[in-house]
């Protein structure tokens, strides 16, 4: 990031979209995600769909990883305590756990959740469809 920001503040180079998508391609890679999205709310010019792109791929790739992970996990069997999350709405504080059941909203919860769920994974597949396409055409 030095050298990004030494490229205006002391070299007078302005810098492009072309700049910022690479900056934040190479955050991303290196795992520095939050960063990567703090530069997009930063860039003085509007972000194009390559620049998104780079972040929703990196992003990805660490749900990838994360999945493998987990099925390394799970083949050797550990266990581990079901999460829970609480969610303050409404001046109220819910307490939501894995196949919870007796919240009064569940349902719409669980609605939700899977929604949700099929977004990621309908992200996930485009990205692996995307790359399966740039591999075949190089």
């Amino acid at each position: 990031m030095r050298f990004f920001r030494l490229m205006k503040e002391q070299y007078g180079i302005i810098q492009t979209l072309e700049h910022f998508t690479f900056v934040v391609d190479l955050l991303g890679r290196s795992g520095n995600l939050l960063e990567a999205e703090k530069l997009i709310e930063k860039i003085p010019i509007e972000a194009d769909e390559v620049l998104l792109i780079a972040l929703l791929n990196a992003w990805s790739e660490k749900w990838r990883e994360k999945m493998k992970v987990w099925d390394q996990l799970r083949d050797l069997e550990v266990k581990k305590d079901p999460g829970c999350s609480w969610i303050h709405l409404n001046d109220g504080v819910h307490l939501i756990s894995v196949d919870d059941r007796t919240h009064p909203c569940c349902n719409t919860i669980y609605v939700n959740l899977e929604r949700l769920t099929a977004n990621v994974n309908y992200i996930v597949e485009l990205d692996f469809i995307s790359l399966q396409l740039t591999e075949c055409s190089t």
